[in-house]
Order: C-alpha cells, then structure tokens, then sequence
C-alpha cells in the first residue's frame, strides 16, 4: 500500500519523467531506484501506460493522488506565512501544486491574493524549471484579462511559490448560462478572451490550456485569464519560424487537447487558436463539439485526430428536437452560416488550415458582429447578397414588404370570412362562460348573510373566506350542471385560491376534478389541459408528493412549450414549478437549469416583466445556497425583490417570500439582528395575507424565527415558536412533508440546548427518518438533520451512536456546500466535540 506522501513524490515524478526523452527518464528511473525501489518500480509502470494512452496526463496517478493528498498536503500550508502574507484556505490544486488564498497581514492594506506553492521542497528540475518558466511568463504579461503576478520567492525549507492577482468570479461557460446572455454578449465576452491570449502571444507565449475553468468573469462582468501554469515560452530556432516551440506536449485534459498536442508535434500559437475554437463552441451551445465514446484516452485521441466536430447550430437543433426547446432552435438559426464557419475554421485539424492568429478569429468574430462578411466563408454573389440585406434591413424590409402584401392580400382575402366565423363562435363561448363564473363568483362573494351560497349557514360579516370557498365548492357542481367548460374554469379557481390559503386538500379535490373535466372536453394534449394540470402538481409538490408531481409537471411544460409564445406566461411558472420539485429532490443542477429557462422565457415573450422571473431568481439563491455560496444567494435574493417591488402586480406574498430567504441566509452568516428584523417583516406579510393559521408560509415562518432565537440563546421563545409551528403543520399538513421534518429537527436542538437532550432525542429522530425518506441520499437536509440527532446523543454520551452520523453527515454536507460553509465547519466542531468527550471519559475509565 503507498501512502499519502509517496503519492504526493509519485505524482510529481512523474510529471517530470514524462516531458523527459528516454535517456533522461533512464537517469531519472536509476537514481530514484537507488533511493526507493518501490517508487521506481511504481513510476516505470505509469510512465508505459502513460506512453501507450497517447500523453495525457488524465489517468490514474493524477485522479489517486489528487484523492489521497489534497487535504493532508493543503492543511500543513494553513495559517502559514509567506512574505506579506498569510495562507487562509486552498483554492485548487494542478499539476506543479497547491493554489491558496492569501491575505495581508503585514498591516499596510487588506488584499486577498492567489498564493500558488510548488508541490514539494526538494522538487526535480524539470518541476523546478517549469514553476520558473510560469513566473517568468507571468511577469512579462501586463494585461487587463490576464491575472497578474504581484510577487515570487521561496520558503525558508525550500518551496517556491507565486503570489498572483485573486480573480473572485465563475467559469466563463457558466456565467453565461447563469446570466442568460444572448449570443451578442457571449461574443463580446469571447474577444475579451481572444485579446488576452493575443497579448500572451505578441510576448511569445502559448498558453496550451484554454478551457473554461482557467477563464473567470468577475462579479462586474470582466474576463480573466488565468494559469499559465503549462504555458511555453516561444522560441526562435535557427532557420525555424518563431512560433515553434521545442517540447514535447503539454500535460492537458483530453477534451482541450489539440491535434499537435495528440500527436506530439511542436507545439505553437495555433494550439491557443483551435482551443479557442472548442471555447467559442461551448460558450455558444453549452456542449463541447465532440462526443467521446468512452473513458479511455486512445478513443479520445481518435475522435480528436479523425472525427469532424459538430457543428454549433446542429448542436442546438439536436437540443430542440430532443427537449422541446425552442428557445435552442432560435439560438441555432442564428448561429447557422457565420458562427458555424468561424468555429469550425479555428477547429480545422490542419494548424495551416485554420486562422492564421488570435487576431484573425477575433477579426472575423468582430465582422459578423458588425454585419459584414467574414473570412471563415466564400464570397458568393448569395452570401453578400444576404450580408447587405443584414445590413440595409429597412429599405429592403419596406420593398419586401409591398411585394408580400401583395400576394398576402389575395390569400388572405380568401380566408377572412371563414375565420371570421371561427372567431365569433369561440367569442360567444368565452363570453358565456365568463358570464356564468361572474354570476357565481358574485354570489360566493357575497356570502356574508344566509344567501342561498351561504345556505342558512352563514354568519354575516364573521363569515370567513376558507367557508365561502366551502359553500362555493359545494355548490359548483349543482350550479354548473351540464356546463364542464364552466365547472372546470371555476374549480381551477378555487383549487387555485385554496392552495393560496393553504388548505390543500381542498386545493387538490378542486384540481383533480378540473383536469378529469379538462381531459374530457379537450383532451390530454391541449394547453387547457397542461395548465390546469400544472396547478394540481403545484398542489401536490407543496404537500410533500414531489413523486408524483413532477411527471404532471414534465408532461405539462412539453405541451405548453408547444404553444408558445402565446402561453409564455403559463409554461414560465411551471417551469418553475418543476425546478422547486428538482431542488427538493436534490437535483441542484437540474433545477437551476430549469430557473434559468424560466429566466430566458420571460425575458423573451413576456414585455414588461413577470412576477416568475423574480421568483426564479430566488430560486437561484436557493440554488446558490445549496451549493455552499451564501454570498451568491443574498444577491440572487436581493435581486428578486427588487424586481418584485419594481412589479405593481407583484402579490404580498411573492415579496415575503424573498424577504424571508433573504433573512434565513443573513441567519446562516451570523447577523441575526438583520436576520429576525426581515424574518418579522416577511411573517407579518404572510400572516396578513393568509391567516395566521396558515401552514405553508407562516408555519415555516415561525420556525425560522424559532431556530433564530435558539441561536440567540433566547429559548424560552424559541420553544414557544416551534411548538405553535409545530401544531399547525401537523394539523393541516402530511406527516411526511419537509417542513414537519424542519420544525421536529429545530425542536430536538431546542430541548438538547436547554438540558433535555433525552427529551429532544425523539424529534431529531423523527425529522432524520422524514429526511431520509422525502430527499435523496446525501442531500445537504439529510446530513444535517443526522449531525443534529449526532450531536444530542454525544450530549446524552451514546458516543458510539453518534461518531457514524456526525463524520457522514459532515462528509455529505461539505461535498454540497462546500468546507467553508457554516453548516459544515458546524459538523467539524460536533466531531471535535465528540473525540473531546470520549477521550476524557476514556481517560476516567483507564485511570480511576
């Protein structure tokens, strides 16, 4: 069995030994024989699997070493300090090391900086040379899309490092997802990108690993370039063109590699501009333009060397065909023609048949965003006949124009009357039945005395809107006999208006019979049908059956993307709908996607703005959070209720539910003054709204406030919170619903706070049990309701008991938020706790 270090050795070996020709890899294997046999043994092996698989540095010692050593090696270099500065956490960690974040200590300012150590003190040459040769390359680049170097040494027991320009940002392919840029945008952001390795190149250097994690966009939206770790400084060679270099290729990922690096040819500038190309494809379709056909690094050299890539417009077609995308199928018609000849000629296997430079695939980016013709296509007497009408739109839209409507005039003529009719006899239904639902609707409103809606029953003022709602549902069916199309427009109504309040069996009866009326006048594909259909799975989804929900849903968003743009509004919200089932079940990934479309749907169809798009952007804070970016969240939050309030439509509680969100992520940072101020806010909303005995929006309420002042110490207040949460969620909600599984945890940690940890013991265990039942494996709820019930039987000493659910829940939260989220630093200290424990009682035990 090797152990932590010698892989750490192992790793670094090898990458020397294999930029090394074979005499040098001979001395190399000899003297490392002479020292350990075991390694040598270990290494010769790598570097005949590493020969054989074509040069990649993706196999087996890279993803065995990076598993084992990461932590061990990273937590030694915490709390260091190098220079000016301190080492606070890791950042990543590649081939020549570790990747830190620093900051000043020395007093002067307060920076953070980008700290980068070389693996091991005492590293090869070939290590050594090549941590040189990026410091070297580092200093000679002055650009503002390129993270610069701020200053280089070495530690006292030998570890070169380099502290770099800190870039706070997100992958360049996500941030555009994320912010929903159109092509223009993703374009502009590109030629950020082609400047930055012009510059590199115009200082002779090759970057030779352009990809998207090595290109960040920063909060305010500029482009940085980063890691040139494996970058070469160009050289001229006698008789040799200048863009040549003399390695061998570069330790890449499979899916960035070129060509050249495959096939272990020189390596030059136009290695950075068939990368770039991948990039452009990415970043205009969200794919990369090859499909692998497995794991192994033989196939991937195959398809990089023989296959042809997809093209951008046929990539996004494929989408639309398969997800009923249409929004995939806008975005390939505008990428058909220009963009797909300028990505495939940067992705031409010959180096001398692609552009030329950087330069010139920015130039022909430019082109195309200016209207002109660009290189990448032949000058046909069509194409630039179809370039000036780009550009000249107007009068050659206005000449089209009187041509068509010439021929439209005729045809149309034809068809008039017959629509006309059409028109008039769907007129004369809408107008009937919305009769028929006011004449109701007025006296279900009117139910303030012993009116026939009120049936004797009824108590004047006093009478309550869940009872008119009551007495209208009981009179639906009588009052609309023979009338399906009213029954079922009126019973969406009230299914609609009972899910607001709450009261969701009744919500659910409502729908279930609107969709069986709906499924009989219309039928199963109609958008009629889709829509109701959506409003019984948002029923379902808020009492808990996510199972049964989401394939209502899926079935619904398909019909409604037909229909579009006339239902945009409608497939919007059930979209979203969707997501929030996607994030309950734990799908992160899958549900920010789908907000994401929510996003783009409104923003395309919908003038004006709509109230799903604020709530989508919560939902990316939920998203945010979940993935352990509080700082992500509150901005996501804060933008949904500023583009609430920025709404007049925008309901009360659409504005308490981004408040609330807001004030639950300001909880988990620890400013609970701010916190419980916005927390009172929203549930004074929610209350006012729908009643304080309202159990899906002000139940939770009071449990987050509850958990608040548990926090604050103030228990007496939090007890009495939960326990009035409590009564009304298991009054009026499922047992197994999420937020009975919240409330039962936050009650556990109350009475365990207060001295009654056999007391809280029974309801952290009812809310893991629900947790583990309604959310997947793994998921971030689950783990802490286990560290939750871990920590009360460590108060109780059932050590035993407790260690398994504390160290797996700990594993499970830091893997979905992350080693710096405060949940996760939380489970850490239970387990300090823990060992503390055991060990004094062990200690007692041994030496009574």
């Amino acid at each position: 069995m090797i152990d932590a270090q010698d892989w750490g050795r192992l790793k670094e070996l090898f990458i020397s030994a294999s930029e090394m020709d074979a005499a040098e890899r001979r001395e190399l294997l000899d003297g490392v024989a002479a020292d350990d046999p075991g390694i040598a043994a270990r290494l010769g092996t790598l570097l005949d699997a590493h020969d054989r698989s074509g040069g990649f540095l993706e196999d087996r010692v890279a993803r065995e070493a990076e598993a084992m050593i990461e932590e061990a090696a990273s937590s030694a270099w915490i709390g260091r300090r190098l220079g000016a500065y301190a080492i606070v956490r890791l950042l990543g960690r590649g081939g020549m090391g570790m990747v830190f974040l620093g900051e000043r200590v020395d007093g002067s300012f307060v920076k953070h900086v980008a700290v980068k150590v070389v693996g091991a003190p005492v590293a090869s040459e070939s290590l050594l040379r090549r941590f040189a040769v990026e410091r070297q390359t580092l200093a000679q680049l002055e650009h503002p899309n390129i993270a610069r170097l701020l200053d280089g040494g070495a530690t006292p027991d030998g570890f070169p490092y380099l502290v770099m320009e800190y870039v706070p940002g997100e992958p360049i392919d996500r941030h555009c997802e994320l912010h929903g840029l159109d092509v223009d945008a993703r374009l502009r952001l590109f030629l950020d990108v082609c400047g930055a390795v012009e510059h590199a190149h115009r200082n002779l250097v090759v970057h030779r690993d352009l990809k998207p994690s090595n290109i960040l966009v920063t909060p305010d939206g500029t482009v940085k370039l980063l890691d040139f770790g494996i970058a070469k400084l160009l050289e001229i060679e006698p008789g040799g063109a200048a863009d040549r270099t003399r390695t061998q290729a570069a330790a890449v990922a499979p899916g960035y590699a070129t060509p050249e690096q495959v096939r272990r040819e020189p390596i030059t500038t136009s290695c950075d501009v068939y990368t770039l190309g991948l990039l452009l494809h990415r970043l205009l379709t969200g794919e990369h333009p090859y499909t692998f056909p497995d794991t192994s690094l033989a196939a991937a050299a195959r398809v990089i060397c023989d296959e042809a890539p997809e093209r951008p417009s046929d990539a996004l077609a494929r989408r639309a065909r398969s997800d009923g995308d249409p929004s995939a199928a806008r975005r390939a018609r505008r990428l058909r023609g220009d963009l797909d000849n300028i990505v495939l000629t940067a992705l031409r296997k010959e180096p001398s048949r692609r552009y030329s430079s950087v330069d010139a695939l920015a130039a022909d980016v430019r082109r195309h965003l200016d209207g002109l013709p660009v290189q990448a296509r032949g000058d046909s007497v069509a194409y630039r006949a179809a370039k000036f009408v780009r550009r000249h739109r107007v009068p050659v839209a206005a000449a089209a124009v009187v041509l068509l409507s010439l021929v439209v005039g005729i045809v149309a003529t034809a068809r008039q009357a017959e629509r006309a009719r059409h028109e008039a006899r769907l007129a004369n239904e809408q107008r009937d039945r919305a009769e028929a639902m006011s004449t109701f609707l007025q006296g279900m409103l009117g139910a303030a005395d012993a009116s026939a809606y009120s049936a004797g029953r009824g108590r004047g003022v006093a009478t309550t809107v869940a009872e008119v709602l009551d007495r209208a549902a009981e009179r639906a069916g009588t009052d609309f006999k023979g009338r399906p199309e009213a029954e079922a427009a009126i019973r969406t109504t009230l299914g609609k208006t009972y899910r607001t309040l709450g009261i969701l069996d009744a919500s659910e009866t409502q729908l279930r019979r609107a969709v069986e009326l709906e499924r009989r006048l219309v039928g199963e594909h109609d958008p009629e049908f889709a829509d109701t259909s959506a409003w019984l799975a948002a029923t379902l989804a808020a009492k808990g059956k996510a199972d049964e929900a989401e394939p209502i849903l899926r079935d619904a968003v398909a019909i409604l993307r037909a229909s579009l743009p006339e239902r945009a509004g409608r497939l919007a919200m059930a979209v979203n709908e969707l997501g929030l089932v996607r994030w309950s079940r734990g799908d992160a990934a899958g549900a920010e996607t789908l907000f994401l479309e929510v996003i783009d749907l409104t923003r395309r169809y919908v003038p004006g703005g709509h109230p799903v798009a604020a709530a989508a952007l919560g939902n990316l804070g939920l998203v945010r959070d979940a993935h352990g970016d509080l700082d992500g969240a509150i901005r996501f939050y804060r933008e949904a209720l500023a583009a609430l309030k920025a709404l007049p439509e925008s309901k009360p509680v659409e504005i308490a539910i981004s408040t609330a969100n807001i004030a639950t992520a300001l909880r988990l940072r620890g400013q609970y003054d701010e916190s419980e101020r916005l927390a009172r806010e929203s549930l004074d909303l929610f209350t006012a709204a729908l009643g304080a005995d309202n159990a899906t929006f002000v139940a939770p309420s009071w449990t987050n406030l509850a958990e608040l002042h548990r926090l604050e110490g103030r228990f007496a207040d939090a007890e009495r919170e939960v326990d009035g949460a409590l009564a009304t969620l298991h009054a009026k909600l499922p047992p197994e619903h999420p937020m009975t599984a919240w409330a039962e945890g936050v009650r556990g940690m109350i009475l365990t706070d207060t001295g009654r940890a056999a007391a809280g013991e029974p309801s952290l265990r009812r809310a893991l049990e629900l947790a583990r039942h309604i959310f997947a494996p793994r998921d971030r709820r689950t783990a802490l309701a286990a560290i939750q019930l871990g920590h009360c039987l460590t108060v109780e000493r059932k050590f035993g008991d407790a260690e398994p659910l504390l160290v797996d829940g700990a594993r499970d939260l830091e893997a979905a938020l992350g080693p710096d989220h405060p949940r996760t630093r939380l489970a850490r200290t239970w387990i300090a706790e823990l060992k503390a424990q055991e060990n004094a009682a062990h200690g007692r035990s041994t030496y009574r």
